[in-house]
């Protein structure tokens, strides 16, 4: 004896045609990933105009030459006094950062040492630090202008101790020799300082005008410097 159908009568046991034409997908649709965010840069190209200028005036020929325009300078009186001042302010700050080639018997002198490190440090900790700005979202132009004049202003008092501090380091070992006698080269701290003060304003003047220049406002920011 044959079982009863369990379906209704009038229903046909077939699977539906619009489920055998167009089979269900079991997985879910593709998506698409979002394009990945651009790189920050971490300097701008006005930044490295800091770089060559700083090579060329503190060569030995741009540091003559800064120095007789500077000597080279009129007396005045009054209102053009200051900017006679100004002009050699400005002179004495771009010469500040020096390097020349060791002489021929490195071990009597220790400028050349001084200097070289001295450039050597300001160039390097000016970078470093533009950089690490430059990763942190972007302020106002203001406040990008005087964040740039304050770290290199910190980058040249640095550089100016840290290369006094090497140069008292190798005297002390007995690797170069003085000249000039037992001074210590802690006396010229306070010389140090000041020309330090001198040139990172000036410099940094000119890199808070190179990072904020009006044609980059109208670019698309994405860290401090972009």
């Amino acid at each position: 004896m044959p079982w009863p159908s369990s379906e209704p009568p009038g229903k046909s046991s077939a699977p539906q045609g619009a489920l055998t034409a167009q089979p269900v997908d079991p997985l879910p649709p593709r998506l698409t990933p979002p394009a990945p965010p651009q790189p920050v840069r971490r300097l701008t190209a006005g930044t490295w105009v800091f770089v060559p200028l700083v090579l060329v005036a503190g060569s030995p020929s741009g540091h003559d030459l800064l120095s007789g325009m500077s000597r080279d300078l009129p007396r005045a009186d009054g209102i053009a006094a200051m900017g006679v001042q100004l002009a050699r302010f400005v002179l004495t700050g771009l010469m500040w950062p020096q390097w020349e080639l060791p002489p021929d018997t490195p071990r009597t002198s220790s400028s050349w040492l001084w200097n070289d490190f001295r450039t050597l440090l300001f160039v390097v900790l000016t970078l470093w630090l533009l950089s690490r700005l430059n990763a942190l979202p972007s302020p106002a132009r203001a406040y990008r202008a005087l964040a740039v004049l304050g770290a290199t202003m910190v980058s040249a008092v640095v550089a100016g101790l840290g290369a006094i501090a090497c140069v008292a380091f190798i005297r002390s070992v007995g690797f170069l020799g003085d000249p000039g006698g037992r001074r210590s080269p802690w006396s010229d701290t306070e010389m140090a300082t000041w020309g330090a003060l001198a040139g990172g304003l000036v410099y940094g003047l000119l890199l808070a005008w190179l990072v904020t220049l009006p044609a980059a406002a109208d670019r698309p920011r994405r860290g401090w410097l972009s």
